[in-house]
C-alpha cells in the first residue's frame, strides 16, 4: 500500500480551537477523514474521527502532535509567530 501525502500541513488556530482534512486516497474505503479540535487549557489536544484521530500538545507559540490514518502515521511540529 503506497503512503505518503503531498499536503502541506496548514493549521489556523482560532479561539482555541481548528479544523483538519486528512486526505488518505489510498484508503478506498476512507479517503477522508476531518477533525474538529478543541486545545484544552493545559495545551493539550485530541479529537478522533472513526478510528483516526490527532492530539498533540501546545506550550507557548510551538505545536506538536501526531495524526494516525487508517494506513498512515505522521507527526508533526510547528510554530506560530503569535499565540494559540
Amino acid at each position: 500500500m503506497s503512503c505518503g501525502t503531498q499536503d502541506a500541513l496548514t493549521l489556523r488556530v482560532v479561539d482555541n480551537a481548528f479544523g483538519y482534512t486528512l486526505n488518505q486516497p489510498e484508503v478506498v474505503w476512507q479517503p477522508v477523514r476531518s477533525f474538529n479540535v478543541v486545545i484544552a487549557s493545559d495545551g493539550s489536544f485530541q479529537a478522533n474521527s472513526g478510528a483516526a484521530y490527532i492530539r498533540g500538545t501546545v506550550s507557548g507559540t510551538h505545536m506538536a502532535g501526531d495524526i494516525v490514518g487508517d494506513a498512515c502515521n505522521y507527526h508533526f511540529e510547528a510554530d506560530s509567530s503569535g499565540t494559540f
